[in-house]
Formats: C-alpha cells, structure tokens, sequence
C-alpha cells in the first residue's frame, strides 16, 4: 500500500511543473482611447440595443421603465415606451434589458 501510495504521489508531482511558456509583453506603441460625453439626461440607463437591421437608432433602456432612442448624434425628445407604471424599479428591479423580434 505505501509503495503504491508513494508512485501515486510521485506521478501527481511530476505532472504538475510542466513547460510554461513566457507570457507576451505589452503591446507597443501609442494605444489613444478617448471618452466622450454622447448623451445626458438619462435616469438610470441599463441597456443599449440596436433593432435587427436599423443602423440609424440605438434603443436606451432606462430601469425606471423607459426606453429612449439615440438617434444620429442626439437623444429623442419623445419617449419610445414608457411602462414605468408596470415596473417596480427598487433594489435590483426594474426595466433591465430589452430584445427585439427579429422581423421588427
């Protein structure tokens, strides 16, 4: 039993300390990322979508049970759907996503 023991502690630490290859470096060069401020006035947004072929609009998800359009470079004023009587937005409620029928 030890001698059997013994070969199976010996197989499980040789085959623990395999060839590590060394892990790449950074990238070189002047990597430049830049945020900007696209719109303002959103309460609690949680979810952005684009409909099924519209390249024009993307649909802002707001928790408290709005959804907004964002549209060219600006935010509509009118609302696309408000629900927030339907929805209870404390804690971790709320309007949290929003998925489009593929034929909308």
């Amino acid at each position: 039993m030890n001698r059997t023991l013994l070969l199976a502690f010996l197989l499980i630490a040789t085959s623990c300390g395999g060839k590590q290859t060394p892990r790449p470096g950074p990238p070189s060069g002047n990597a430049s990322i830049q945020a900007r401020l696209l719109v303002n006035g959103l309460d609690q947004p949680v979810d952005l979508q684009a409909a099924p072929g519209d390249t024009d609009r993307l649909f802002i998800v707001q928790k408290t049970g709005a959804i907004r359009v964002f549209a060219g470079d600006s935010l509509v004023p009118r609302v696309f759907l408000d629900i927030a009587s339907r929805v209870s937005n404390g804690s971790e409620q709320g309007l949290l996503g929003l998925a489009f029928h593929p034929q909308f």
